[in-house]
């Protein structure tokens, strides 16, 4: 065994020019050298350069400079890549080498040549698990990182006819990741900007689910599983409240305090319903309820039961139109008699004055605001 001929006292393994044996690539990278050169040992510790000798230092890599920008003015721009992969040259490297990408990594050719070489090489990354702060770095460099629109093709093309894991049973998916999944899923709500960003984004774009339509096999399980929800008093956490119905229900909120939206009857819900009178307040989007037969079988079943419907078909109507419509359905003494109606609204004297008849107008005129026994009983709540 050949020892190093530095004095590190190691297996020499390299031999250099002058016939020396050592035990790295280079001498200086030698432990015995290393040792030499730290504190006292350095010849140059403690020594601070002398004025001559920094401006010898400075002139000699000003002329450094200098002959570098004299070479690339000389040098002319070839037209192709001079790592060989037969593109266009475009950008100047610190080598004075023309490449067709602003980093000679991203070339075909390199990467080509960087890909042979490592086949067969394992990972040495593989399997070990990156630390807090390396991951906190990571995740600052891919913040607002996107990728173009030519990798985004290459991926896919890339992609192309090998079997996704997750669909074809590679990747099976146990109950503690779905539990997992499930925890860290619930309680998240996206921020403003997220809504935005994803707003901006989709914008132009047509959606996944436009023209498609749905077989009658997943009609059906869609509405078994839309049953089982309603059953498990699950319904209201799948099921979206659209902004007119929120609309509608605010309003009839304000003049009932007893209303209540998606109210449980037999096996459906309904839109708003004042269980007390069995009022059932619907509104229907056209795009959603196209068919009839199934609404109205649907209001038949309820109607049973004693319910009457009110139904607005893409309209929202005004808090004067919603009363008129309230009292053909149901006599507005009983309103009153029941003490269903909201007595905080300021302006409930007027509204209802506004749905009255001529006839019932002219006879509260003609009544003595003191005489309490002569007028019906839902007038009082006026005065």
């Amino acid at each position: 065994m050949i020892l190093c001929d530095y004095g590190c006292g190691q297996e020499a393994k390299y031999q250099f020019k002058n016939g020396r044996w050592c035990c790295s690539k280079s001498f200086d990278t030698c432990p015995a050298t290393i040792q030499k050169r730290l504190g006292s040992n350095n010849p140059f510790y403690g020594k601070k350069h002398s004025e001559e000798t920094k401006k010898k230092i400075r002139d000699f890599h000003e002329q450094k400079r200098i002959i570098k920008e004299l070479n690339k003015k000389v040098k002319e721009k070839p037209l192709l890549c001079e790592y060989g992969c037969g593109q266009e040259a475009k950008y100047r490297m610190s080598n004075d080498k023309w490449c067709c990408e602003p980093k000679r990594s991203k070339c075909p050719n390199v990467r080509k040549n960087i890909s042979k070489a490592k086949k067969g090489v394992p990972n040495p990354h593989k399997g070990v698990p990156c630390s807090e702060e390396k991951k906190k770095i990571l995740s600052e460099l891919a913040t607002g990182r996107t990728a173009s629109i030519e990798t985004r093709k290459k991926m896919s093309e890339s992609k192309k006819g090998k079997p996704q894991p997750w669909k074809h049973g590679g990747h099976v998916r146990t109950e503690e990741w779905k539990q997992m999944m499930r925890i860290k899923s619930t309680g998240r709500k996206l921020s403003d900007e997220a809504k935005k960003k994803i707003s901006e984004k989709n914008k132009g774009n047509p959606s996944w689910n436009l023209g498609k339509k749905y077989s009658e096999e997943s009609k059906k399980k869609m509405s078994n599983a839309a049953k089982k929800r309603i059953l498990n008093g699950n319904y209201k956490k799948y099921n979206p409240i659209s902004k007119p119905q929120k609309q509608l229900f605010t309003m009839v909120k304000e003049i009932f305090n007893q209303a209540e939206i998606e109210y449980h009857s037999l096996n459906y819900y309904i839109d708003i319903a004042i269980p007390n009178l069995k009022i059932a307040i619907e509104y229907d989007g056209s795009y959603w309820h196209q068919d009839e037969t199934k609404d109205l079988k649907r209001q038949k079943d309820i109607e049973s039961l004693g319910w009457k419907f009110l139904r607005y078909v893409d309209t929202i109507p005004s808090k004067q139109e919603l009363l008129q419509d309230l009292i053909t359905i149901h006599p507005l003494e009983a309103f009153y008699e029941t003490g269903i109606l909201c007595k905080q609204n300021e302006d409930r004297r007027e509204l209802f004055r506004n749905s009255w008849t001529r006839g019932e107008r002219e006879c509260f005129d003609q009544f003595d605001q003191s005489d309490k026994e002569s007028r019906p009983i839902y007038w009082n709540y006026y005065l």
